[in-house]
């Protein structure tokens, strides 16, 4: 690359860039009568349960991922179908919003490996302009109905037991230490 040129980007016109957002991101229906501490811990829950399938191999719908072709089991060394190389993306895998009655989980729309995640969603192997090929696609980003609301009676079960909610004791103590650190960094409550 030549010293004054600037690197080539995809250009993300609207349509590509919902696409892309909708290949990145998942938004998960969740009943409207939980409180936000539980819609947090249930985000939380489903990122977790989310990351757990994809590196037992399988998809957002429940089924196993479609097998690696001969070349890059050969490339890779396994035939294992996890998503990971080094687990990075994996680890990036978040709550991205929680409203109501919805909770999104995916990669923000700047993550570095949009491309690569959009790639095994569609079946495109990460290339930028390439059409997927639903036979080759491996749909990670998102939980089957049945598995998010196991995960939203376990929720409920946690916050009546009491684990879910913070205790007087541990409120009052972040109460504190957030207080302290909000003066230390000059702003007053």
């Amino acid at each position: 690359m030549m010293k004054n040129q600037i690197p080539k980007m995809r250009r993300l016109t609207r349509r590509s860039s919902l696409a892309l957002q909708d290949n990145i991101q998942t938004q998960i229906s969740i009943p409207t009568n939980l409180t936000p501490q539980m819609r947090i811990t249930l985000g939380d829950k489903m990122v977790d349960e989310i990351v757990r399938r994809t590196r037992s191999g399988i998809d957002k719908r429940g089924r196993a991922f479609v097998k690696y072709n001969p070349e890059y089991v050969a490339e890779k060394g396994s035939s294992k179908v996890d998503l990971t190389d080094t687990g990075d993306s994996l680890d990036e895998l978040a709550v991205l919003e929680i409203g109501l009655t919805y909770i999104t989980v995916g990669y923000a729309m700047t993550y570095p490996e949009a491309d690569q995640i959009e790639g095994l969603n569609i079946g495109a192997s990460g290339k930028p302009g390439v059409r997927g090929n639903s036979k080759k696609a491996r749909p990670f980003i998102g939980l089957p109905q049945s598995t998010v609301d196991l995960l939203v009676a376990q929720v409920r079960r946690d916050f009546k037991s009491g684990e879910g909610q913070l205790t007087q004791k541990k409120s009052s103590f972040m109460n504190a230490f957030i207080a302290r650190l909000l003066k230390e960094v000059g702003i007053e409550q």
